[in-house]
């Protein structure tokens, strides 16, 4: 937005970034793999995988999923709704699309970037990719940090 427009529009750049983020909140959407492939849920039993994007009222994708990185109280929503609460899941960005969400215990973050790289190479725009690098959500104090990060702060010996 311009400086012209946001004056016009009679809000404060903080006002405006609360109701981008309201906005955004409202139409964040995380389902299962399975629901967002139609395929049953067998397939992923094994790795519980769910998608995260945003969608419109009709249930439509709009696009720019990765976008939910920033909401953690969508992320927190989530853990809490499957069993989640007060614990670490994986996020993985895999296009600026979606999301890729799952149990810490479900995969290591070395597999889960290797991964994201090979599925970029071979089926995702260019444009629309991001540097495969595995996040990690910490339920109890609903924060995003690079995994390898994350566990070298964990586990740091003194």
């Amino acid at each position: 937005m311009t400086p012209q427009i946001l004056s016009q529009s009679g809000l404060s750049k903080d006002e405006l970034f609360d109701a981008a983020k309201s906005n955004s909140v409202e139409v964040a959407s995380i389902t299962s793999m399975a629901e967002a492939l139609g395929a049953p849920e067998e397939l992923f039993s094994e790795i519980p995988f769910h998608v995260g994007t945003y969608k419109d009222t009709d249930g439509h994708l709009m696009g720019h999923g990765a976008g939910i990185l920033a909401l953690p109280e969508v992320i927190h929503d989530f853990c809490i709704s499957k069993g989640y609460a007060g614990k670490a899941i994986y996020i993985l960005p895999s296009s600026t699309e979606e999301i890729l969400l799952l149990p810490t215990e479900s995969a290591n973050p070395e597999e889960l970037s290797s991964m994201v790289s090979e599925i970029n190479a071979s089926t995702v725009d260019p444009i629309l990719q991001l540097e495969p690098t595995c996040y990690i959500f910490d339920d109890s104090t609903q924060e995003v940090r690079i995994a390898s990060a994350y566990y070298e702060r964990e586990y740091k010996v003194s």
